[in-house]
């Protein structure tokens, strides 16, 4: 008799969780639906609102204005300027190091030559 009234308790319990579960599912449920309510209509209240201050902020003629700044202060120019110089630079190296390799290759044949021409190895 005493594993039955256990049995019992133990049955209780579990049903009272699983009931619980349940019922707070069925509540997040609603809640959800509820705040999801209160969003759309938020929304929708605030929606020419929103487009009056889009509409009001004119950002195409903003992002003209700054590009034509942009332009008068020669920032393009100046961009480019500054990667023909880059360029250039990069340039003078290369001819330095083409000229620093020419010129010990020429060295190195005229002491071969001269080594021949001694009898020198």
């Amino acid at each position: 008799m005493r594993n039955l009234w256990v049995g019992m308790i133990i049955g209780a319990a579990t049903g009272a969780v699983i009931g619980a579960i349940v019922d707070g599912g069925k509540r997040a449920r609603e809640l959800a639906v509820e705040s999801g309510h209160s969003v759309t209509s938020a929304v929708k209240a605030h929606a020419p609102e929103i487009r009056e201050r889009i509409q009001a902020a004119d950002l195409p003629t903003k992002a003209h204005d700054a590009l034509e700044r942009a332009r008068e202060a020669h920032v393009v120019e100046r961009a480019r300027e500054a990667h023909v110089v880059d360029a250039a630079k990069r340039a003078a190296e290369n001819v330095r190091e083409v000229v620093t390799h020419a010129a010990g290759s020429a060295s190195d044949q005229v002491r071969h030559r001269t080594g021949h021409a001694t009898g020198e190895s």
